[in-house]
């Protein structure tokens, strides 16, 4: 049920915003990555590793996304200094928060706060399955954050726009002007086909939801903008005031204890230095 919920909202954000970065950002004070302890290493993301790090001075435990500039000849990329911008502008208790950014060999290095699990391994820990209570407390934390981002004008997004289409397409099915009024006159309308698909009953899609479960979700995906949900009215649902209520944060399940032994320690060099281009890569994120 979560993670339909979820792969919902995912949706939404997607559809429904534009990405827009405004100019207020606060300006991070550089670290340096001999100021980090590097403990191992968590896993592999879209642009490098990251990595599992405590800050010496502090001890406060972090993340390290640790990532290359591929083509230094190009210079910074536009996406690098659009993630740092977005992520400077955010504060909010369900939004991952970026402490601190600094070059290291050619590439850079993020410093996020540490989550010793992510919402994936949570589900499926087979051990303690989640009650309906977490997975409302769940969604309540995926919505807040979702509003956050709205409100910034920030969306976010899947692997790609196709994959996006296709996985509402699989639900929605097909759309038309019956289901769509005006998606015949959007500009990318006749840009991608996709085969004839038919809608699938919400009794399908979530087998196991209950009523208002799945008025919720079909409220949230919807092909016409006007019709949809915001995360906000989203949050006024009756599904959160319907038995069982959420639950306290106190009763929501820990991490599973094998997530944190997956970490394995490793030597990492961390005496590179970089180039210039990553003052020009300060100047962009602080104007």
């Amino acid at each position: 049920m979560l993670t339909a919920l979820g792969a919902v909202v995912h949706q939404v954000s997607r559809a429904r915003h534009i990405f827009v970065v405004s100019s207020a950002v606060n300006v991070i004070k550089l670290g340096k990555m001999d100021q980090y302890q590097v403990k191992g290493r968590i896993g592999e993301g879209a642009h490098g590793l990251v990595l599992h790090g405590i800050h010496l001075l502090t001890k406060k435990v972090v993340a390290l996304k640790k990532v290359l500039v591929k083509k230094v000849e190009e210079g910074i990329p536009n996406s690098v200094i659009r993630e740092i911008k977005t992520l400077q502008e955010l504060d909010h208790k369900y939004v991952i928060k970026l402490l601190d950014f600094f070059p290291h060999g050619v590439g850079y290095i993020l410093v996020f706060e540490f989550m010793p699990s992510g919402l994936w391994e949570m589900l499926h820990d087979v051990e303690n399955p989640i009650t309906e209570a977490q997975a409302k407390t769940y969604m309540h934390m995926l919505l807040f954050g979702v509003s956050h981002l709205h409100k910034h004008n920030i969306m976010h997004r899947g692997d790609s726009d196709i994959e996006q289409l296709a996985l509402v397409l699989q639900s929605l099915g097909t759309p038309t002007e019956s289901t769509w009024k005006g998606v015949m006159t959007l500009p990318d309308y006749n840009k991608i086909t996709f085969p004839l698909t038919k809608s699938q009953p919400w009794t399908s899609i979530l087998p196991d939801a209950n009523i208002s479960t799945i008025h919720l979700a079909s409220e949230l995906l919807v092909y016409e903008p006007s019709k949809r949900l915001t995360a906000d009215q989203a949050l006024s649902h009756q599904y959160f005031s319907s038995s069982p209520l959420p639950c306290p944060l106190s009763s929501m399940p820990r991490p599973p204890q094998d997530h944190r032994q997956r970490l394995k320690i490793q030597e990492i060099s961390t005496n590179e230095t970089f180039s210039d281009m990553f003052k020009t890569l300060c100047s962009l994120v602080n104007e």
